[in-house]
């Protein structure tokens, strides 16, 4: 599928419906007749543009790790910036976990009174609006996860000195810009250790979630990043940790710790890194279909239905999101 025909039918429903983005739905703007506000939500003042915590890196791991699975995959959601209508329940509920963890470690805002002042705040992002039943279902898995992990990890603020939250820094790689966002980064304060931390929302604990190309290239990314731009001032991370929220009837919590790889897996990554990028960058999108294992493992692709079925087919649902 050539450039110029997507951009193009993009420009004409943009025309056609009067804008590029999805109209959100502003449903939490006010509690209803049924719904009754906790005092301490009411009592959150939360703090300017925290909505802006979050969110894509740029040209982080995400954007390399889908350029080197599948150009063609990595054109529409990068080059193009175009995303499914629906937004996923999946990242709904993750992206507000996210949010809620960030106001916690960065402003020590209590997880579940700034999720509900949160949740019920005209600014939050139209993405993640909702409505109906599916809202019910989302804010009570929030709830749920939130509440045991206030409880699982109580001590954090006594134990670790917070020296990064939803930072973004930049370096460049083999001449390639990069940019990595750091969820979290903490240091001991008994043992002055630095731990980069990535939280990571899922239904299950399967083999899936924690293997595999996008996830081993992400603890090697992650530090050579650190080590090129905030690193300078703190020093280097003695361990990766994936704080993993497993979103089951009783929340379950698992930080898994990974050392630090030494300098010469880093620098081998370093070289590999280079190389697929090169391999790919610049050259023309093909349509690689379901030939591309990318399609399927280890989720669906959002994008496999423009692949199989042809973009004049499924435009609809699809919209452009503001990069």
């Amino acid at each position: 599928m050539k450039r110029a025909k997507i951009e193009k039918g993009f420009v004409e429903k943009g025309r056609r419906e009067g804008t590029s983005t999805c109209p959100g739905l502003d449903v939490f703007a006010s509690p209803t007749a049924h719904e009754t506000v906790p005092a301490a939500a009411r009592n959150i003042q939360l703090p300017p543009a925290w909505q802006s915590l979050g969110g894509s890196s740029g040209t982080g791991w995400h954007y390399y790790s889908d350029l080197i699975a599948c150009p063609q995959r990595s054109y529409y959601r990068h080059t193009l910036n175009i995303v499914p209508v629906t937004t996923s329940k999946a990242l709904v509920i993750g992206s507000l976990i996210h949010l809620a963890l960030a106001l916690y470690y960065k402003f020590k805002l209590p997880l579940v009174e700034s999720f509900e002042a949160m949740w019920r705040s005209p600014d939050l992002p139209a993405a993640y609006r909702v409505e109906g039943e599916q809202a019910d279902e989302i804010k009570a898995v929030c709830l749920r996860v939130l509440t045991g992990y206030a409880e699982t990890y109580k001590d954090d603020h006594q134990r670790y000195e917070v020296l990064a939250v939803e930072e973004v820094a930049k370096t460049t790689l083999g001449g390639f810009p990069v940019s990595c966002r750091f969820d979290l980064v903490l240091r001991e304060k008994n043992s002055f250790r630095i731990s980069i931390i990535d939280h990571k929302t899922t239904s299950a604990m399967t083999s899936e979630f924690s293997q595999g190309f996008s996830f081993d290239g992400q603890l090697l990314f992650l530090p050579i990043c650190w080590n090129a731009t905030l690193g300078k001032t703190y020093g280097p991370p003695a361990t990766i940790v994936i704080n993993a929220l497993v979103k089951t009837r009783v929340p379950q919590f698992s930080r898994m710790t990974y050392p630090v790889a030494n300098g010469a897996k880093l620098e081998e990554f370093k070289r590999q890194f280079v190389k697929l990028v090169r391999g790919v960058k610049g050259k023309e999108p093909i349509k690689l279909g379901l030939y591309n294992g990318a399609c399927r493992s280890p989720y669906i692709c959002s994008y496999l239905p423009i692949c199989e079925n042809g973009w004049e087919i499924v435009c609809d649902e699809y919209r452009v999101e503001k990069p």
